[in-house]
């Protein structure tokens, strides 16, 4: 348990995506006991969601991170694949289909969930998916998944009379495009988007095949107003032709384009938006995990091969460092 009388440290970790050897690594490096979670300086983990799918462990890494958040020591908010496990188990209100519909596509996207776990496991993660808050302030620190807009934070608190989803009624108007709960749970747990013709750019297929009109939107960024500055499209991105994307202008701008800012002194850290380790002390665009911002990604695509990585973030300071990350390899 945490020391008194000692400013707070958190081991912020990215999305871990069943990658529970790296976890493992990765916990044992940064000091923590295997078994409980504690730290000897009294230092705590701090999950920023997305521990399931792509990766086959799914039930260790729920089961570990799970008994160190109950042990009180770790922390962990939801990400979309936790909503969207919940949602996918959640009949609608009519009980004609399923909150998150039971297609092939979304059965391909939880598969290692839904195969990798008994029944029961699964009605273990599903029930402690429930008692994870959407978004956590911590001292000094703000944690979310994937977007901290204020509004719609303050909102939710409103709605939910706290930070949680309260059982299937919450999961099934967040479902719904017509409830106001959707658009909410949408931008804290997979983030705003723009459409991309609003910004003079084509649909592109993602990584799973599907014809994307929306990008996600560099909330986090200082300036945005061109579409390099408005728009996150990952790299080796495709038209739906089958040919290369075209390279973001940083000239031109948009300034009536609307996306979440954040504001506040207090930093936050963030997942979901699969970065790319550089082993470079000089990265290209220091806001594309946005150090020195106080605005920080710590995804750094572990469930696509890339390196599960935390980052130490002492109680006070304001901006990141790349000298404060720590790789599971």
């Amino acid at each position: 348990m945490r020391h008194t009388g000692i400013m707070n440290t958190y081991d912020i970790v990215g999305d871990v995506h069943g990658s529970f050897k790296q976890l493992q690594r990765l916990v044992l490096k940064l000091g923590y006991d295997l078994t409980s979670g504690e730290h000897p300086d009294g230092h705590q983990l701090v999950f920023v969601g997305d521990l399931i799918d792509r990766k086959d462990d799914q039930w260790e890494t729920i089961e570990l991170v799970r008994r160190f958040v109950r042990a009180g020591n770790a922390h962990c908010v939801m990400g979309n694949h936790e909503f969207n496990a919940l949602a996918y188990a959640t009949p609608t209100v009519d009980g004609s289909d399923w909150c998150k519909r039971h297609t092939e596509h979304n059965y391909q996207t939880h598969q290692s969930f839904l195969e990798n776990l008994s029944a029961e496991q699964r009605d273990e993660a599903l029930e402690w998916f429930l008692e994870l808050p959407l978004w956590l302030s911590l001292p000094g620190l703000n944690v979310v998944h994937a977007c901290w807009d204020q509004k719609s934070i303050d909102s939710l608190t409103q709605i939910l009379q706290g930070s949680k989803l309260r059982g299937k009624a919450d999961i099934q108007a967040a479902s719904d495009r017509s409830n106001p709960l959707f658009r909410l749970v949408e931008t804290v747990v997979k983030g705003p988007e723009i459409t991309l013709s609003e910004i003079d750019l084509p649909p592109y297929r993602d990584k799973g095949g599907t014809l994307r009109t929306e990008g996600r939107a560099n909330w986090w960024a200082s300036d945005r107003k061109t579409q390099k500055q408005l728009v996150d499209i990952p790299a080796n991105t495709k038209l739906d032709d089958g040919t290369a994307y075209p390279e973001l202008d940083d000239v031109r701008e948009f300034p009536d384009v609307s996306v979440p800012t954040y504001n506040l002194d207090t930093p936050v850290a963030f997942g979901h938006y699969w970065r790319e380790w550089s082993d470079d002390d000089d990265w290209d665009e220091p806001e594309y995990i946005g150090w020195g911002s106080g605005r920080m990604c710590v995804d750094f695509s572990a469930g696509n091969n890339g390196p599960l990585v935390a980052y130490r973030f002492v109680e006070g300071e304001r901006t990141f460092s790349i000298e404060r990350f720590h790789l599971s390899a």
